[in-house]
C-alpha cells in the first residue's frame, strides 16, 4: 500500500531525537545497581508473551502489557522498564495488523512509550516513590500516580498524532473511560506481582504470569466465538433484509454493502456468470460503488475465474500465498483474499471477491458465513423475480403482453394525480379500435386474429412516446395514456400512428385454409382523442370521452380516421 514517506521521515526523526538519546540518559542516571538475569529474562518473556495476546475491547484490539512493566519498574527503576517496553513494541507490530505502515507504527509507538515512561516516572519520584519499596502503601500510591500520569500523557500524545493525520475525532468516551479502567484493573496485578516476586521469589511468575495467561487465552478465545456468534446473528439480520425487498438491483447492492461493512474488505467485485466466461457487474473500493472497469474474465483465469470453473471457495492470508496468480484486477496492494461462488440448483450464477490490503483478515469460519449470505442473496433474488413475475402477469393481457385494463385504470388515476399537483401540465387520452376485426376473425380464423392482435400491439409498443403508457382496453380496443401531450399534439400523434397501421401488413397463416399458405393482411384502425383539461377534469371522463369520440367521431364517419372528442 502506498504511504506518505515526508510523515515517515518526520516521525523517524521525531524517534531518533528521542528515543535513543532517552535510552542513553536512562542508562547512565537509571541504570540498577543489581540484576537478577533469571528474573530479568522471566520479566521480559512474561511481558512478550502478554503482548502477544491481544484482546478486542470496542471492537479495537488492546494489550495489557503494562501490569508486567509496572512491577518491573518497581523492581528495577525506570531503564529496565524502558528496554522491555521497547522490546514489546515488536511483538505488538507483529500481531497487530494494520494497513498502516509498519516502520510508521513503530516509530509514533516507539516515541510514544518513550516519553509517557519518562514523565510518569519523574511524576513517580515527585509523590516520593522508591523503586525497590517494601513499603505497601508506598507503592501502592506512587505508583498510582505513575499509572495515572503514563495513561494521561498517552492519550494526550494520541490525541495529537491523530489530529495531525487528520483523525481528531477518532478517541471516543469509551477509549477514555477503558484508559482509565486499566488504571483500577492493571495496578492490583502489579502490585501483587512485585510483593510476591519478594516473598516467594521467581515462582511468582508462574503463579501470577501464568495464571493470566491462561485467563487471557481464554478471554480471547471467547471474544473469536463471540466475534462467530455476532457476525452469524448479522448474517441472519442481513438475510431478513434482504428477503424483504422485492427490486432485484436493490436486493444485489445491498447485499454488498452489508457483505463489505460485515468483512471490512477494501475491494469488493461481483462477477456474473455466462456460458465459459464472467462479467463484473458490480465494484466497492474503499467503501464506495466505482464504475465497473474489468475486462470479460474467461473462466479458470485469475482467482475469480478459477472459483467459476471449480465451484470452491478459495481463501488466502497474504500475498505471497497467491503471488503467481494473476488477480486480473487493478488492485496490486491486495493482501487477504476471500473469493465464493454464489451457486444455485449447482451452478454457479455469480462469483464474490473479497480483498484486503491487510494480511490475515478473512478467517476460514467467514467462509461458511458468506456462503450464508450468498443463501439468501439467491433466495431473495428468486423471490423477487416470482414475485415482479406475478406482479407482471397481474398487469399485463397473457395475449398481447401489454398492459391490462386493471394497470391502466391504475395508471390513469396516477396520471391525474400529477396534473392535480402541477407535476404535467395536460393529460390526453388516444383510444383506438380495429375495424372490421370480425370480418378477420371469420374469414381467417380466431387464432389468426390472435396472431394479429399481438403483431398490432407490438406496433404499438414500438411508437409509445417516452413518459406515455399504452394498453390493451378490451377486445380489439388499445388505449395510449399521454401526459403532458395537448389536444393537437394528440391529434397528430392519433394521425401517425393510423398512418403506420394502415400502411404496416400483417403476415398469418389461415386456419380456415387447406393449404394454410401464409397471407398478408391489412387492417385500419379507427381513433379517438380527448384531453385533460379542455374535454374533462377527470379520469374516467377522460376515457369515456375518447370512446365516445372514437365511434361517433370515427367509426360512424366511415373509420379509419382520428376524431377528437367536441362537447
Amino acid at each position: 500500500m502506498a504511504f506518505n514517506k515526508t510523515n515517515l521521515h518526520l516521525y523517524f526523526l521525531l524517534w531518533l531525537f528521542i528515543v535513543p538519546p532517552g535510552l542513553l540518559y536512562a542508562f547512565f542516571n537509571f541504570f540498577p545497581q543489581t540484576i537478577e538475569w533469571d528474573r530479568f529474562i522471566s520479566f521480559t518473556i512474561l511481558a512478550l508473551l502478554t503482548s502477544s495476546i491481544l484482546i478486542k475491547f470496542n471492537g479495537k484490539p488492546v494489550t495489557w502489557t503494562m501490569w508486567v512493566t509496572m512491577a518491573v519498574f518497581l523492581h528495577y527503576g525506570l531503564f529496565i522498564e524502558l528496554v522491555i517496553s521497547q522490546l514489546t513494541v515488536f511483538v505488538f507490530l507483529i500481531v497487530q495488523k494494520s494497513s498502516i505502515h509498519v516502520l510508521k507504527r513503530y516509530f509514533i509507538n516507539s516515541t510514544m512509550l518513550l516519553i509517557a515512561s519518562f514523565i510518569a516516572a519523574i511524576s513517580f519520584y515527585l509523590v516520593g516513590g522508591e523503586v525497590g519499596t517494601t513499603v505497601f502503601w508506598l507503592a501502592l500510591v506512587s505508583l498510582a500516580v505513575y499509572r495515572l500520569i503514563y495513561t494521561i500523557v498517552n492519550m494526550t500524545l494520541v490525541k495529537l498524532v491523530l489530529t495531525a493525520e487528520g483523525s481528531p475525532n477518532y478517541l471516543s468516551v469509551r477509549d477514555v473511560l477503558y484508559e482509565y479502567w486499566n488504571v483500577v484493573l492493571l495496578l492490583p496485578m502489579a502490585l501483587t506481582l512485585y510483593f510476591l516476586l519478594n516473598i516467594i521469589g521467581n515462582a511468582a511468575f508462574l503463579l501470577i504470569g501464568g495464571t493470566y495467561l491462561v485467563i487471557a487465552l481464554l478471554v480471547r478465545q471467547y471474544d473469536k466465538s463471540e466475534q462467530v456468534n455476532t457476525e452469524l446473528a448479522l448474517a441472519g439480520e442481513i438475510g431478513s433484509e434482504l428477503t424483504g425487498l422485492t427490486d432485484e438491483l436493490k436486493i444485489r447492492d445491498q447485499f454488498l454493502e452489508e457483505v463489505n461493512k460485515l468483512f471490512d474488505a477494501d475491494y469488493l467485485y461481483l462477477f456474473k456468470s455466462h456460458d465459459d466466461w464472467l462479467e463484473q457487474v458490480r465494484a466497492i473500493e474503499d467503501n464506495r460503488f466505482i464504475n465497473n472497469n474489468f475486462d470479460p474474465l474467461p473462466s479458470g483465469w485469475g482467482i475469480a475465474g478459477k472459483v467459476f470453473s471449480t465451484n470452491k471457495s478459495i481463501l488466502y492470508s497474504a500475498k505471497k500465498e497467491w503471488n503467481d496468480v494473476a488477480l486480473y484486477i487493478n488492485d496490486q496492494d491486495v493482501e487477504s483474499i476471500l473469493c465464493v461462488p454464489i451457486s444455485h440448483n449447482d451452478h454457479v450464477e455469480y462469483v464474490l471477491f473479497l480483498g484486503s490490503r491487510r494480511p490475515n483478515i478473512f478467517k476460514e469460519y467467514q467462509l461458511q458465513i458468506v456462503d450464508l449470505l450468498s443463501s439468501y442473496f439467491t433466495v431473495s433474488l428468486d423471490k423477487a423475480k416470482y414475485m415482479q413475475k406475478a406482479l407482471t402477469q397481474s398487469e399485463k393481457c397473457a395475449l398481447t403482453n401489454l398492459y391490462n385494463y386493471k394497470y391502466l385504470e391504475t395508471k390513469l388515476s396516477s396520471d391525474m394525480k400529477n396534473y392535480e399537483q402541477k407535476k404535467i401540465q395536460t393529460l390526453s387520452a388516444v383510444m383506438m379500435d380495429i375495424d372490421h376485426f370480425k370480418r378477420v376473425n371469420d374469414t381467417y380464423g380466431h387464432e389468426c386474429g390472435n396472431d394479429i392482435l399481438v403483431a398490432f400491439a407490438r406496433l404499438l409498443e414500438s411508437e409509445v412516446p417516452t413518459g406515455a403508457t399504452v394498453g390493451r382496453y378490451g377486445g380489439e380496443e388499445f388505449l395510449f395514456l399521454l401526459p403532458d401531450f395537448d389536444k393537437s399534439e394528440a391529434l397528430a400523434f392519433g394521425e401517425s400512428i393510423r398512418k403506420k397501421i394502415k400502411e404496416t401488413t400483417f403476415e398469418i397463416v389461415p386456419d380456415l385454409d387447406r393449404e394454410r399458405k401464409p397471407v398478408n393482411v391489412s387492417i385500419t384502425a379507427s381513433i379517438g382523442v380527448s384531453t385533460v383539461p379542455d374535454d374533462t377534469d377527470e379520469g374516467m371522463t377522460l376515457v369515456r370521452n375518447a370512446d365516445r369520440a372514437l365511434y361517433i367521431g370515427a367509426k360512424q364517419a366511415g373509420r379509419d380516421r382520428v376524431a377528437e372528442y367536441i362537447r
